[in-house]
């Protein structure tokens, strides 16, 4: 149990006390059966031999747990514990000091033993009072252990000698005959009371409903025995309810999958550049978005390039010798590339204007895939490759590579290390488009637009689209240098709010709220 540690992983799980209760229960078994079976072997047929015999006393099912049992204790065991319900059911009887032997009593700090001397009878009064100082110190443990309702049962009851005069109980709810029989002096004075109920409705009156005085219940025909044993006829539950075939989690890459083509390969007669002779792959794809997540755009990126490559490049099946320096050129230049013709760069934006990788999903309402088809390419203006999957309902999810605030706007910035072809003139204008669209990732960006609306219209005060978002760039590494700036390697878009409306009001649910 220790070494596997099989209580925190069944923890974990349901029934966890259950089953854990049984796993222990067992070990004890067999412990006690490898006495007279040493040896696993051994051990193991017998454990066979009683799974067949059907169940021992011994193997009979344990409570999990004494929690929920009702627990009999004495007083002296309930001290310093609680209990949600309480019945006190002794307190009606005593055991009185008696001239039956030797008598123990205390003449101030002094212990005395009585055996006979003329003062018996004084030493008796003695020795009473201290037999119930401490009764109604006992009476006073039972009596605060309730933390809800106390049951208190008073009276004569089982006390054939007469002795409950001299409890605990008559001194604490019959005070004026406690001081009578102290009075007279003499042990058996009070063991008559003459009458208790009015003693008890006082109290009970003065305590204003939290105390409540009853009679006994009249005793039980007869006493509750087992349960007849009937076999219980079993049999399977109808299921009458309708099972969601058509609710999925979905995302982009889902949407896409009969879309997307194999990724193409630097060839021989690609430019002589680093960010051209690089290899392709998603690993690549991957390796380069865990770099530019651990930047720091405004400081030395090649040194950090270098550091971090150094760690996570075999991760990535790539050499760091071989590529490590390429990826620090490349990604240098990436971060010094203009984005727009007022000359925004990555290089710009301290830390706390970035949120990387924001994780989104959003719930959404039945989507038509034909209607989200004809609404894509009315807003590309252009036939596009349709999405070729079912009809669904249920959520969308993704992740946007960054997120970024500049002069009061929000923009989305997503990276994309495709090979487009071997000349910086294929990561102009017209090859990102056609990248785009074939590829499906005018859909991509409009999710991560509706995402993000989403989430700055709950999380903005005065949030308004036309104000605040500035836009997305798909920046294809590959073709980005800081000389083209904006006309090579940076696709721009900022989506009609019409269109993100539409998406947002007509195909996704309109009242789920992102969860980043």
């Amino acid at each position: 149990l220790r070494r596997l540690g099989l209580a925190a992983a069944l923890g974990r799980g349901e029934q966890a006390e259950r089953r854990l209760t049984n796993l222990l229960h067992l070990g004890e078994l067999l412990q006690q059966a490898s006495k007279a079976h040493p040896g696993m072997d051994a051990l193991l047929g017998w454990y066979r031999e009683q799974r067949n015999r059907g169940a021992t006393e011994e193997a009979e099912l344990r409570l999990e747990s004494d929690e929920a049992l009702v627990q009999i204790v004495t007083i002296h065991a309930s001290k310093g514990l609680e209990y949600p319900v309480v019945f006190v059911p002794y307190l009606w009887g005593c055991r009185p000091r008696a001239l039956n032997g030797l008598l123990g009593f205390h003449r101030g700090n002094e212990a005395c033993l009585d055996a006979g001397s003329d003062a018996i009878e004084d030493h008796l009064l003695l020795a009473e009072q201290e037999r119930l100082a401490e009764d109604v110190r006992l009476a006073y443990v039972a009596l605060t252990r309730a933390e809800a309702a106390l049951y208190l049962v008073w009276g004569r009851a089982g006390s054939r000698d007469g002795s409950a005069g001299q409890t605990a109980l008559a001194w604490l709810l019959h005070p004026h005959q406690a001081r009578e029989r102290l009075a007279a002096e003499r042990p058996d004075a009070f063991a008559g009371l003459a009458d208790l109920e009015p003693d008890l409705c006082r109290l009970a009156e003065r305590a204003r409903g939290d105390i409540v005085v009853a009679s006994l219940p009249p005793p039980a025909a007869a006493t509750a025995g087992p349960p007849e044993e009937r076999p219980e006829v079993l049999s399977p539950r109808r299921f009458t309810g309708h099972i969601a075939t058509d609710w999925r989690i979905n995302s982009f890459s889902a949407l896409t999958r009969d879309v997307h083509s194999g990724p193409a390969i630097p060839r021989a007669g690609a430019a002589d550049d680093p960010a051209l002779q690089f290899p392709a792959g998603s690993h690549v794809g991957s390796y380069l978005h865990l770099l530019l997540e651990c930047l720091d755009f405004r400081g030395d990126v090649e040194r950090q390039v270098l550091q971090h490559s150094a760690q996570v490049a075999a991760r990535f099946n790539l050499d760091h010798e071989r590529w490590g320096a390429s990826a620090a050129e490349w990604l240098a230049r990436v971060i010094a590339t203009p984005l727009d013709a007022r000359g925004l760069q990555l290089a710009q934006l301290p830390p706390q204007a970035r949120l990387n990788e924001l994780e989104f999903d959003f719930s959404t309402r039945r989507v038509d895939i034909p209607s989200l088809n004809a609404l894509l390419e009315q807003a590309a203006g252009r036939p596009l490759p349709p999405l070729e999957v079912a009809t669904f309902r249920g959520m969308v999810t993704g992740i946007i590579d960054l997120v970024f605030a500049h002069e009061g706007r929000f923009y989305i910035a997503d990276y994309k290390s495709n090979f487009l072809g071997g000349q910086f003139g294929d990561y102009e204008r017209p090859g990102l488009e056609r990248a785009v669209y074939e590829r499906r990732y005018d859909l991509q960006y409009l999710l991560y637009t509706l995402a993000l609306h989403r989430y700055l219209r709950q999380r903005l005060g005065g949030y308004d689209y036309a104000r605040h978002f500035g836009g997305i760039h798909y920046l294809f590494l590959r073709g980005m240098r800081p000389e083209s700036g904006p006309a090579c390697g940076v696709y721009f878009d900022r989506p009609d709010l019409a269109l993100v409306e539409a998406l947002d009001l007509q195909i996704f649910h309109p009242d789920e709220a992102v969860t980043p």
